[in-house]
């Protein structure tokens, strides 16, 4: 059996040993490795039994949270927290738009991983409650990223970087925003203090851990060669510039000036010229025939969410694109031509309806209220604060361009800033009672 196997399997059943004897944020551990090192997506899981092991972490994960619970820090329900309200309504409407949706297989598929979304939210809105849970936590993402950056680095084929990555985020756009997100946390937690390590040393590990990741997702994102990833990452730094602490106002600075220094002199032609095409469009130039592409697909959604109000299901847009679209912009897929959708928005809009495109609506101002009402009281947790904000502005922004409706990691960054809004309430009431308690 090859060493690769081994190290795979040990670490994959040490995560949830952990769970269990530790704390069910180790779990995490055993989800994030089936995710990034996923057996179905790389070489040696052609040695490993064809199981479920995403699922199979998340229900071990699941299951120890039930087990220990009587050692986890109280928390506001998990139902009362208006992302799982939205989710979950989302989820219950297209269950309902079974009914008539166009492509029963594709809806039926999708309706399933929104509802997987709501065990996955739960799981990560219960174990992530402190410093040292949040830091875990985006230690094994990053050390996940660091895996498939490895792989990326080694891509060969020429061109934009295809096929490599977990399930869900193996093409070029999806894994550049993933990877994009991942170097907001990289960089956040770069300006992060010890204090976790009692020992200095274990820190000074981390923070290598940690810079290098980021050099190698960094490198990701440039092969890649997204153009949403990119607007997306540059809106997230947007973001910090608006509401960073002043306890970092300096590094904040020296490292981005050094990140855009680095990208200056790494960067290949093919991702410049590539880039190059936002500014001629900007300018009124000829637009580029991809871009142009997506005003077509977005006035074709327009049309089609006129002929029903409330969706046609999920991957409508492709059943209906052959009507409402010439030719020359369709795509032939498994000897069918149609279009997917390019944009988040007009996804939920065309695809779920109004109900839908009002539950996104409800879900980004929820985002929005919770980040700038935010205090800043606590400089350790609002670090937390500011990677999640920057990382949903990215997932945002880049969402304008391309369909991430379904992309997972956005479910990881609600969860986190719910579970940062409750860390909130439990200081305020702790400070309370300390003050006004007898």
């Amino acid at each position: 059996m090859p060493l690769t196997v081994i190290i795979f399997l040990a670490l994959f059943t040490g995560g949830i040993v952990l769970a269990f004897i530790r704390h069910p944020v180790w779990g995490m551990m055993s989800y994030a490795l089936s995710l990034y090192a996923s057996p179905a997506h790389n070489w040696f899981g052609s040695y490993l039994p064809d199981l479920r092991w995403s699922l199979l972490a998340s229900l071990c994960t699941l299951i120890s949270i039930f087990v220990n619970k009587s050692h986890l820090v109280p928390k506001t329900p998990w139902l009362s927290t208006a992302p799982a309200k939205i989710i979950i309504c989302y989820a219950i409407w297209m269950w309902i738009q079974l009914l008539w949706a166009l492509s029963y297989e594709a809806h039926i598929e999708g309706t399933i991983l929104i509802t997987k979304y709501i065990i996955l939210y739960y799981i990560i809105y219960r174990v992530l409650d402190n410093d040292s849970t949040f830091f875990t936590f985006i230690m094994f993402n990053l050390v996940g990223g660091f895996y498939i950056s490895r792989r990326v680095l080694g891509y060969s084929m020429g061109g934009r970087v295809e096929g490599i990555g977990g399930p869900g985020i193996n093409d070029s756009n999806t894994l550049g925003m993933h990877m994009s997100v991942l170097l907001i946390f990289a960089g956040m937690m770069l300006l992060k203090k010890n204090t976790l390590f009692r020992n200095n040393l274990h820190w000074r590990i981390c923070q290598g851990i940690i810079l290098i990741s980021a050099v190698y997702i960094a490198n990701s994102v440039v092969q890649t060669i997204s153009r949403s990833a990119v607007l997306g990452i540059l809106s997230g730094g947007a973001l910090l510039m608006v509401i960073k602490h002043w306890t970092v106002k300096k590094r904040f600075y020296l490292y981005a000036a050094c990140a855009f220094i680095g990208l200056l002199y790494y960067a290949p032609y093919t991702f410049w010229e590539r880039l190059d095409t936002i500014t001629e469009a900007a300018q009124g130039e000829e637009i580029e025939g991809s871009a142009y592409s997506r005003l077509v697909i977005s006035k074709a959604q327009i049309e089609m969410f006129k002929e029903n109000i409330f969706g046609h299901g999920h991957r409508g847009t492709a059943v209906l694109s052959p009507y409402f679209m010439p030719e020359e912009y369709l795509s032939v897929f498994e000897g069918k031509a149609g279009r997917a959708s390019h944009c988040t928005f007009l996804t939920t809009l065309t695809e779920q309806g109004l109900p839908g495109a009002i539950l996104y609506v409800l879900m980004v101002i929820w985002a929005i209220r919770t980040i700038y009402g935010y205090s800043k009281d606590d400089p350790v947790m609002y670090l937390y604060l500011m990677s999640t904000a920057a990382s949903l502005a990215a997932i945002f922004i880049s969402g304008i361009f391309v369909d991430y409706l379904k992309v997972e990691i956005q479910v990881y960054c609600f969860a986190m800033l719910a579970s940062l809004q409750d860390y909130q309430k439990r200081l305020r009431l702790k400070n309370y009672w300390k003050d006004y308690g007898e």
